[in-house]
């Protein structure tokens, strides 16, 4: 199995694996969903993988019930937003409890850092150099800055 992530269909946010507590639901037409609680990475909210739901439900011709099989013909049709985003039932996963399939247009798009928590990046506010912590000075800046201050003082 690999690792998927998307974005909620509600917020945009990153489905996160194993990093917040939040719950997400897995959507499907006529208000079915399935609750997660402890997102692990693989497309699975409770006990429903994405990708066979959503094989079942644009090719149920080819699915013949089998997670693995019917699951490979979901990553063919839906693990690149290109395709996914032609399907008629797309993937929507949302952190809403009271939301229906059919309150939203469009698709959870993939998650580029694959529900993998990743630290805001800073930048210098001087030369924008990665940085640790927002309004910070690179090592180079700060020692400027101090070469600056020290010149003022003669």
């Amino acid at each position: 199995m690999g690792q998927f992530s998307w974005m909620t269909i509600d917020t945009g946010e990153q489905v996160y694996n194993d990093y917040d507590k939040e719950v997400y639901y897995l959507l499907a037409p006529g208000g079915k969903k399935w609750e997660e609680e402890d997102y692990e990475g693989y497309g699975v909210f409770g006990g429903k993988d994405a990708y066979q739901l959503v094989a079942e439900l644009n090719c149920p011709e080819k699915c013949n019930g089998d997670v693995d099989h019917d699951r490979r013909i979901g990553i063919d049709i839906a693990c690149y937003d290109e395709p996914h985003s032609k399907l008629k039932f797309p993937i929507r996963i949302t952190t809403d409890p009271d939301a229906k399939y059919e309150d939203y247009e469009g698709f959870s798009e993939s998650d580029p850092n694959q529900g993998w928590h990743v630290e805001e990046e800073y930048e210098c506010y001087r030369c924008g150099n990665p940085v640790d912590f927002d309004g910070d000075l690179c090592e180079e800046c700060e020692h400027e800055e101090l070469q600056e201050d020290e010149d003022e003082d003669e």
